[in-house]
């Protein structure tokens, strides 16, 4: 059985498959719990919290910043101050705000307004159908 777990998760596993290393049966020697497969669930917490820290403000509701998009987006139940107990949806927010921002910087990098607009230096953009084009 595959088991994704925390670091500290996982040395506890690892400590009790110590301990009955010497069992008669498979099962008592705790056999079917490999591989462990550790995931930086607290680290990615720490991150968000921090990004939240700098970034988010509850009093500004200037156009773009995290505040005014979460009013924007009807997302009640992030809260910035207090992440860790939110994750899920601060996180969810973070991850919208930030792609709306690589979104913007691709459009304006290849020169167009929207996400629907063919750039001009498109090679063969006049003789391509629309599916090629939603393709390229």
């Amino acid at each position: 059985m595959h088991i994704c777990v925390d670091q500290l998760t996982r040395d506890r596993f690892y400590g009790a498959k110590r301990l009955r290393a010497a069992a008669l049966s498979p099962s008592e020697r705790l056999e079917n719990l490999s591989p462990f497969t550790f995931e930086l669930f607290n680290l990615q917490m720490t991150n968000l919290a921090a990004f939240f820290n700098i970034l988010y403000n509850k009093k500004s509701t200037k156009t773009f910043t995290m505040h005014a998009q979460k009013i924007r987006l009807c997302r009640n139940d992030v809260d910035g101050e207090n992440v860790k107990n939110h994750y899920d949806a601060c996180k969810e927010l973070a991850v919208s705000y930030v792609g709306a921002f690589v979104v913007e910087a691709a459009c304006h990098h290849f020169g167009v307004s929207t996400t629907e607009e063919v750039p001009n230096w498109l090679p063969g953009h006049t003789t391509m159908t629309d599916e090629e084009k939603k393709i390229w």
